[in-house]
């Protein structure tokens, strides 16, 4: 691994750095020169090339019009860095941590490199701080797809709305597990409720089976939806603070929220709906949270300190549906 690899990589003429992280064909050679690197003097064949896992830090087309690139390869089971510069293919003696480092630096320097806005950037590194702040891991590179340009929040009156049903199922289910005296009554009345707001119509999937064919199991993992109320309550401003996720909401106080109200308008009139940059905040922040989750399960490197993983994961649901065009918020692709 201490001989270099000469590739002669084309010349582009372009007057702007350009991020050529999608193009195919710069790909290719920067593998195959990595590659070489690795296998010596054997000729590369496609057998070898099958072996090969790559993945991209940046591959920037410079001012000067060459390309400088750092990539990750993994082969016969271990793992290889590589930098790209003046036409020359290097291995580069790093680790993980350092590999991160330098894409960072060079995300944040060279705008080019980064499909952000200067939102979701100052977002991405507020979040991180946070987060590092309670001495947990995260993904410092890590970009959320929101701009918030593009984003439409839904109206106060659907999200609203969504906050009745959730609530209203989740006292269903909890009654039905709690199981005491009168439990049945109180189902019923549950239900009469559902009517009466004429929200029904608006049940999702897991919600319309409660009312339908109740059972120990849906009652069970029904109860984790208080959370995505909770978050819902908090876009609405009936909740002041969800940051902390490592501790469920109270259920008790959750279902005090709509307690007495007598109709869907009244409960509209209670609600002001929070700016579309608070919402986008706290997505991103429990975004982050959910990434270090995933990943704590396969790389013992990650810690997550105390957070409740089911807090996150429900409470990202509940933010990111107010945010996406997918009406049944089951539908939204959580990690887990």
């Amino acid at each position: 691994m201490g001989f270099v690899f000469i590739m002669k990589l084309w010349r582009v003429l372009n007057e702007m750095e350009k991020n050529l992280k999608y193009d195919q064909q710069i790909i290719e050679k920067l593998m195959d020169a990595a590659l070489q690197i690795l296998i010596g003097d054997k000729p590369i064949t496609d057998e070898y090339r099958r072996e090969v896992k790559m993945s991209i830090g940046y591959i920037l087309l410079t001012e000067e019009e060459t390309i400088e690139a750092l990539f990750e390869i993994g082969f016969t089971g271990k793992r290889y860095y590589f930098v790209a510069q003046n036409g020359n293919v290097m291995a580069a003696n790093m680790n993980a941590e350092m590999y991160q480092q330098i894409v960072y630096y060079m995300m944040d320097n060279h705008p080019c490199l980064s499909p952000e806005s200067e939102n979701q950037r100052n977002r991405r590194k507020k979040n991180n701080t946070i987060i590092e702040s309670m001495n947990i891991v995260t993904n410092k590179g890590l970009m959320t797809s929101w701009d918030d340009e593009e984003v439409v929040l839904r109206d106060k009156e659907d999200i609203c709305k969504r906050a009745m049903c959730c609530i209203l199922i989740f006292q269903i289910a909890y009654d039905y597990l709690v199981a005491d005296d009168g439990y049945e009554e109180k189902i019923e009345n549950h239900k009469t409720m559902i009517e009466k707001y004429g929200l029904m119509d608006l049940l999702n999937s897991k919600e319309k089976r409660i009312v339908e064919c109740i059972d120990f199991k849906e009652a069970g993992n029904m109860t984790w939806a208080s959370e995505a109320y909770w978050a819902l309550c908090w876009s609405l401003g009936l909740v002041d603070d969800i940051s902390d996720a490592t501790t469920a909401c109270d259920d008790e106080l959750a279902m005090g929220i709509i307690k007495g109200t007598n109709s869907v308008e009244e409960f509209i009139s209670k609600c002001n709906l929070r700016s579309k940059e608070e919402i986008l905040d706290m997505l991103d922040l429990y975004c982050r949270l959910n990434w270090t989750i995933h990943e704590s399960k396969t790389n013992p490197d990650v810690t997550i300190g105390n957070l409740d993983e089911s807090v996150v994961a429900e409470r990202r649901r509940g933010l990111e549906w107010i945010v996406s065009d997918v009406d049944d918020w089951y539908d939204i692709q959580i990690m887990e």
